[in-house]
């Protein structure tokens, strides 16, 4: 599970900057808000939650992690299309 967190830790910080090169080009103002929210607060959040699942948590709490970082990572990843 550590190894899967860890991915995702890198594929939170590739998709983010990903996001901050693409901000200037995302036409829907809800999705150019979206990412401004995701660069500046959600993406810092995401990243010390996974961080701190690294820290020992039980296997049950980690899946949750996981579950919940991929949805939202797969919800920036739309703003990128």
């Amino acid at each position: 599970m550590d190894a899967e967190l860890k991915a995702l830790i890198d594929e939170t910080k590739a998709v983010t900057e990903q996001i901050k090169q693409a901000m200037g080009g995302i036409k829907n103002p809800g999705g150019s808000r979206a990412a401004a929210i995701w660069v500046s607060k959600e993406s810092e959040e995401l990243l010390s939650t996974l961080g701190k699942g690294l820290e020992g948590q039980d296997a049950g709490k980690k899946a949750v992690q996981v579950k919940e970082a991929k949805l939202k990572l797969a919800e920036m990843r739309k703003l990128l299309e």
